[in-house]
């Protein structure tokens, strides 16, 4: 187990615990100097290691020159085991479990059970061959992250910030005033009180008026004005979630995105993914 506080390795009759420095003045090993030294055991591909989120390992031991094989990863274990879980950490899963152990020998402790479990009830298969077998193939996607061309994304954020002005000043001129268009209170003052449109609905606290996209569609063809907000918004949104977004996220040394896929997060079993999130965009 490794975690802030230390580095720990139980097996059959021994237990070792090397405490990790938090300060300059703790006691204790630096947490890289101490991957370095497990990178020989993680490696071998003759002695299974029990691990918690094995992708995540690999991950952090990666820039070591660091390999991860032959694990057996608990959380892909539990998992498997009741998806309705979702993410769970070690302590959790050690309560659930009964086990009243902690680190190292809890989890030494959880693998065994977690793994008659799921041969008992015919799931043994689906975690060697497939969810097991998935996070490397993850893990590599990770690392390689996917492509993107940032000089044409800044390019077109330029184009889309145009756009956004000359529909702004449009909407200014045709209104005569300027207002902070994203604002729903002060867009609501404009179309329900300046321009006397019909009220649809109110906000949910029955304080102002809704200006969400289905009131917006409605009013749509009754002034130019909400037209024009609907593709201002349209815009916006392209700009800000997909053009400046996918920049942002972007590894300046690739230009790459290395997202995160997450296995064990839904109860359906499909995949999530996080920083960023990509099946958003």
């Amino acid at each position: 187990v490794l975690d802030d506080e230390a580095v720990e390795l139980a097996g059959e009759g021994f237990l070792c615990r090397v405490p990790l420095k938090k300060t300059l003045v703790d006691e204790g090993m630096e947490r890289e100097e101490a991957l370095e030294l497990l990178l020989p055991l993680l490696a071998d591909a003759d002695i299974i290691k029990v691990v918690m989120d094995a992708k995540s390992l690999a991950h952090e031991i990666a820039p070591l020159g660091g390999t991860l094989h032959r694990v057996q990863d608990v959380t892909l274990m539990a998992y498997v085991r009741d998806p309705a879980l979702g993410k769970r950490s070690l302590s959790q899963l050690l309560e659930r479990q009964g086990i009243q152990e902690e680190g190292a020998v809890g989890l030494y402790r959880l693998e065994p059970q977690l793994a008659s479990e799921l041969r008992n009830e015919g799931m043994e298969s689906v975690y060697q061959e497939m969810e097991s077998a998935l996070w490397p193939v993850l893990f590599a996607m990770e690392q390689r992250g996917f492509k993107v061309d940032v000089a044409f994304l800044k390019e077109l954020s330029g184009q889309y910030q145009k756009t956004l002005q000359s529909l702004e000043e449009r909407i200014y001129k045709s209104v005569g005033k300027s207002f902070n268009i994203n604002s729903p209170k002060q867009l609501g003052e404009v179309l329900f009180v300046d321009l006397g449109l019909p009220v649809i609905k109110a906000t949910k606290g029955k304080t102002g008026f809704s200006t969400d996209a289905e009131v917006l569609e409605q009013l749509s063809g009754r002034h130019e004005v909400v037209d024009w907000v609907l593709e201002y918004r349209k815009a916006a949104k392209l700009k800000s979630t997909y053009l400046d977004g996918l920049t942002a996220v972007a590894d300046p040394k690739d230009h790459r995105i290395h997202t995160r896929f997450t296995q064990n997060v839904t109860a359906t079993g499909r995949l999530s993914s996080i920083e960023p999130n990509l099946q958003n965009i």
